[in-house]
């Protein structure tokens, strides 16, 4: 479950920057994708979902006279998959023609209302911010009952690279204290929220009319939906946005995170890397090769020519507390929790879901998994801040995580 089978779409857990063993067209790869071999009983339920599927596709004249594949199906019962050994399993399903249903989203709810120590999120899309407001609101719970550490959010995404999808994306991040992880959308959302403080002065020393005091009202009500107090107005009337989105591009200054009480975030992207190396070892001499390689186990990778090309996550995976996991089609967007055909599968393993972060954890950062999850809270924020150093001097990265950086993308009015 959960994997595209296109050629395109096939990669190795190397990511290659550039695998030509790979035979994929022009401008695919690399690619990052999850999927599970599931048996037993709950391929009674993968095959009703099938079945129904394929029946209501299907003329009624053609299911009159060759019989549909719900009928075809009557004599057999999740019995007959019953195995020895396993774990217990749900299908999930995002479905707007049958109830509608909207069980995925019932199961990140309720996982993300349940975390004890961390979740992990590794999806293509990263822009539903109720699931946000969910685990903050659970961490905020847990510190007011007295919790001795916090909540630890690991998130891999892609960087939406879109104004089709900034609004939605920038609220997600926001809402985590991560805003400035995407500089340009900041920007113009402090440009608008400066407007809106220039209006509330501006009307407010005006002489009172019906026209002028109905403005002053709406602008000040949505304000107060922003969050901008007096002193907030103050600030964004004094600061120049400009000014900070372009040290922010440049890499000149470090993001600023204010996660929310409670928790601690980290929001991260994937990158594979060419060392860039220049010149042909065909063309040297064995002398001249020898001397380079020890100039490079002394000194370390030539610097300044290493090319980055970004991995594309398309998995839909959350873990929870080395307790439970989902996987399935399912992005974090309004679109598949709510209004697309979506499968999931849900699962409460133990086993199952450390394993899953044991092998992410591995291929992401090079490193095994602690003890501690703060330890490994530690050691991936270690991890991005270096690799943000070596972006910036175009070196070898040390592992493919990197944090979510997006430049490109305007703030504006997301379609999903």
């Amino acid at each position: 479950m959960g994997h595209n089978l296109h050629r395109n779409y096939w990669d190795t857990t190397a990511h290659l920057y550039d695998d030509k063993a790979a035979n994929r067209d022009i401008g695919f790869g690399p690619w990052q994708d999850l999927s599970l071999h599931v048996k037993g009983p709950v391929l009674f339920d993968l095959n009703h979902n099938f079945c129904n599927a394929w029946d209501s596709g299907t003329s009624w004249i053609r299911r009159l006279f060759q019989g549909s594949l719900a009928s075809q199906r009557r004599t057999t019962t999740p019995l007959s998959y019953i195995q020895n050994g396993g774990e217990p399993a749900q299908i999930c399903r995002t479905h707007p023609e049958e109830g509608p249903e909207e069980a995925i989203l019932e199961v990140y709810e309720k996982a993300l209302g349940n975390v004890h120590q961390y979740a992990y999120m590794e999806n293509q899309y990263f822009r539903y911010k109720p699931l946000a407001e969910r685990l903050k609101n659970t961490a905020a719970t847990r510190k007011a009952a007295g919790a001795l550490h916090d909540l630890h959010l690991f998130v891999v995404t892609n960087n939406p690279e879109s104004g089709h999808f900034s609004s939605t994306s920038y609220d997600m991040m926001e809402s985590l204290g991560q805003a400035e992880l995407m500089p340009l959308a900041h920007r113009d959302n402090l440009y608008d929220q400066r407007q809106l403080a220039y209006r509330e002065r501006e009307l407010s020393e005006r002489p009172e009319s019906p026209e002028r005091d109905r403005e002053l009202l709406q602008v000040r009500s949505k304000m107060r939906q922003q969050n901008i107090d007096e002193a907030r107005a103050d600030e964004l009337i004094a600061d120049d946005p400009n000014a900070h989105y372009n040290k922010a591009a440049a890499r000149e200054m470090e993001p600023e995170m204010l996660p929310p009480e409670g928790m601690k975030v980290i929001v991260a992207t994937l990158v594979s890397c060419d060392a860039g190396k220049s010149g042909s070892a065909v063309a040297k001499t064995r002398g001249e090769r020898q001397i380079e390689q020890q100039i490079t186990e002394t000194l370390g990778p030539e610097q300044g020519t290493a090319k980055y090309k970004s991995i594309y996550v398309h998995s839909k995976l959350l873990l929870v507390d080395d307790l439970f996991f989902t996987l399935g089609s399912a992005n974090i967007n309004a679109r598949s929790l709510l209004s697309d055909s979506e499968l999931n599968i849900a699962v409460p393993s133990p086993t199952t879901t450390k394993l899953w972060r044991e092998r992410l954890w591995e291929m992401h950062s090079g490193k095994s998994i602690n003890s501690s999850v703060d330890e490994d809270f530690y050691e991936w924020d270690s991890l991005i801040s270096k690799n943000w150093e070596c972006q910036k001097g175009n070196i070898p990265l040390e592992a493919s995580l990197v944090r979510f950086w997006d430049v490109v993308t305007p703030y504006a009015t997301a379609v999903d």
